[in-house]
């Protein structure tokens, strides 16, 4: 299937969910191919998760088109860099569909594309509150040990999480009872402290017959096979692996199934990790080039072999460069489905990658990003383009994931993460990185982290009810600036600041040294957040001092925002 279409001189492009580049794909090339791209910056495609659904604005003003490209393979699609002036897209698979849109505004056609797949479900109010994570935290003790310097200190958190070091040898719904030798005692303490525990659950099943998860799973037919029928596996955390066939119905009830034990232990939600998916092995290089386009092929490794097979009664035979991109929106619709069967409360999915319609079942971070400057304009990029997409709950890993992070980029990305959908620390916890919780840099990089985090429990019941709203009015969460002033030019180049629902102007300071930053005020009335003082903006730009323990935040004026005075 191969779509080209006109592309006026002066349109923008937008969406495609979690993709690298400038927010405007005006100009770029992209692939839909989920990859587990550690560290990934701002030339890398493809990287964690494909969201085929594109915005077109027409310059003309005859109004905003949109594509979405219903297919969970490897579409390309490319925005006059082939060819000038034109768009396009192209699939090699034969079933995909595509469907149009068209509305005179932005938030017509974003509306219409999520009555079509979905919108995101209210996440518990605990979700919008402060996370924090390590990969990983343990034994049991340390965990604690966080837990109580949180409590001792006075700092809000909601939430801690167990990676995969709580695990048996790697192996998913085990415990390491070395490092976590009672883990119901465990969580009691936690939850006795006011927190939330998640754990990880990844798709790689160890081979191993002493293992129940993988015996049954093999015994009834449940993992990837081969073309020929064999049991198919592939190195990952546990080692040999094997890998569920999400795809099957039965399949996903029997792994929503397995997380029963956890939740009776009291775990409250799951973080679904590697299920690009992903495998340590080079397998199979898959080389996609289009010889009517010219296009430039890439080259894939580290997933599925070209020879497995997904068998299921609902899809019959289907291989693997056919569900690729929707192998974790399957698994996730098991691990929301485990916590729908397990009591009344609102399920919690995290996960990196996913496909189109999975915002009904898991909630977005944007993977292993590197501690440095680059990285955090590129996370507003791609939470912009992610809300964009019908993912408005969605976050970066505060302070990147991998890396040095120096104490004023702690600072900066804190500041921006206070007025993110997703509010969560997650770093790589090895010795050539240093611990990112709140107090890890002294006493003065604290009080900063610590008033950003209070403070964002403070407009806790404004930041929930901007949820509510973009659920109801399936509008993004995280707002670019020409989602609400279309005709206005500068709008289009304002995009290292945005709108948090429909009231907050938030313009984060993104580089190294900066005492402010210019801010583009929309024309009318706005209010400085911090001194109140009123400002008048015909819609220009201003230069904004702001020292480093402070983000330039406005109100509109003639907007109630409604407060807490506690911390959790």
């Amino acid at each position: 299937l191969y779509v080209l279409t006109g592309l006026g001189p002066d349109d923008h492009v937008y969406g495609l969910g979690m993709k690298t580049g400038r927010l405007d794909r005006r100009d770029q090339g992209y692939v839909m191919w989920n990859s587990d791209t550690f560290g990934a910056h701002e030339a890398k495609d493809p990287v964690y998760a494909s969201i085929p659904f594109y915005l077109l604005t027409d310059a003309s003003g005859a109004g905003v088109r949109g594509v979405f490209v219903d297919d969970p393979s490897d579409v390309i699609v490319d925005f006059g860099r082939t060819y000038a002036g034109k768009s396009f897209f192209s699939t090699a698979n034969g079933q995909a569909g595509f469907y149009l849109f068209r509305a005179p505004r932005l938030r017509g056609v974003m509306a219409d594309y999520q009555a079509l797949t979905g919108t995101f479900p209210l996440p518990p109010a605990w979700a919008l509150g402060y996370h924090q994570s390590a990969h990983t935290y343990f034994p049991a003790a340390r965990v604690l040990e966080i837990a109580k310097t949180f409590r001792d200190k006075d700092i809000p958190c909601d939430a801690l999480y167990l990676d995969i070091i709580h695990q048996d040898d790697y192996k998913p719904f085990t415990w390491n009872r070395q490092y976590f030798p009672d883990p119901p005692a465990m969580i009691r303490q936690l939850h006795d402290l006011g927190f939330r525990v998640l754990t990880i659950i990844d798709p790689g099943i160890k081979v191993d017959e002493d293992y129940r998860v993988f015996e049954e799973g093999r015994e009834k037919g449940f993992f990837l096979r081969t073309d020929d029928g064999k049991l198919y596996a592939n190195n990952i955390w546990p080692g040999y692996s094997a890998f569920p066939d999400f795809l099957q119905e039965k399949c996903r009830w029997w792994w929503a199934g397995w997380h029963d034990a956890y939740l009776r232990q009291g775990v409250d939600a799951f973080k679904n990790d590697m299920s690009e998916p992903a495998t340590f092995n080079k397998t199979w290089s898959m080389l996609y080039h289009d010889e009517q386009t010219k296009m430039p092929g890439f080259l894939e490794e580290g997933t599925l072999d070209s020879n497995v097979v997904s068998r299921s009664r609902e899809f019959g035979a289907v291989p693997p460069r056919v569900f690729h991109n929707a192998y974790g929106l399957y698994e996730s619709l098991a691990t929301w489905r485990a916590q729908e069967a397990y009591d009344d409360r609102r399920p919690f999915v995290l996960m990196r990658n996913t496909a189109a319609s999975g915002q009904k079942s898991t909630y977005v971070w944007t993977g292993d990003t590197n501690s440095d400057w680059a990285s955090l304009r590129l996370s507003l990029q791609m939470l912009l383009s992610l809300n964009l997409s019908g993912f408005p709950v969605s976050g970066a890993d505060n302070g990147g994931f991998g890396g040095r992070c120096s104490a004023e980029l702690y600072q900066r990305w804190t500041e921006f993460s206070a007025f993110s959908p997703f509010f969560r620390t997650h770093y790589y916890y090895v010795e050539q990185c240093l611990d990112k919780e709140p107090w890890a840099y002294g006493p003065e990089v604290e009080k900063v982290i610590a008033r950003y985090i209070r403070l964002r429990y403070r407009l806790l019941p404004y930041f929930y009810t901007a949820a509510w709203r973009a659920r109801e009015e399936r509008a993004p969460l995280l707002r670019p600036m020409f989602y609400d002033w279309e005709s206005a030019p500068p709008a289009y180049a304002a995009v290292d600041q945005y709108l948090w629902g429909p009231d907050f102007l938030v313009a984060p300071v993104l580089e190294p040294g900066a005492k402010g930053r210019f801010v583009w005020l929309p024309p009318g009335t706005w209010y400085d957040f911090w001194t109140g003082q009123q400002w008048t903006s015909m819609g220009e730009s201003r230069y904004i001092q702001a020292p480093l323990d402070t983000i330039p935040v406005w109100v509109r004026a003639g907007r109630i925002v409604p407060t807490m005075t506690t911390g959790r």
